[in-house]
C-alpha cells in the first residue's frame, strides 16, 4: 500500500470469546505522510476503509453511521503514526456484540510490517 510502515491486527479474529465482536480490526500507519495522501486522493482505497459518517444523495437522500468492508467483518483505518497512543487504545479494547467495551479489560494485538 503506503511503503514499510506497521500495521496492527486485532479484534475478535485475534482473540476469540462468544461475548465479543467477530471480525478484524486493522490499522494501518502509514509513516510516509506524501504516500498517506496519495493514497487519500485514490477513489479505490475507500472500498477498502471503515468509513464513518457517511452520506448520499441519489437515489435518495441518506446518512449511514458506519460503513465497513467485508459484510462489517472488517474496521481498517489509515492512521497517522502521530495519533499512535490513541490506535494503540482503541485496538486493545474488547467490544462486545452490541458495541460496548468491556470495562477494565485490554486485550492484545499482532503488529505486521508491510
Amino acid at each position: 500500500m503506503g511503503g514499510p510502515s506497521p500495521v496492527w491486527l486485532g479484534g475478535g479474529f485475534i482473540s476469540h470469546n462468544a461475548q465479543t465482536s467477530p471480525g478484524i480490526r486493522l490499522v494501518y500507519l502509514c509513516e510516509d505522510r506524501e504516500r498517506l495522501r496519495t493514497l487519500l486522493r485514490d477513489d479505490g482505497v475507500y472500498q477498502l476503509l471503515t468509513l464513518q459518517t457517511v452520506f448520499a444523495e441519489k437515489p435518495m437522500m441518506v446518512s449511514i453511521a458506519e460503513l465497513r468492508p467485508v459484510g462489517g467483518l472488517v474496521d481498517a483505518y489509515l492512521a497517522s503514526p502521530a495519533r499512535r497512543v490513541f490506535w494503540a487504545t482503541w485496538l486493545s479494547m474488547i467490544t462486545r456484540l452490541d458495541g460496548s467495551t468491556l470495562p477494565g479489560t485490554r486485550q492484545g494485538f499482532v503488529e505486521v510490517t508491510l
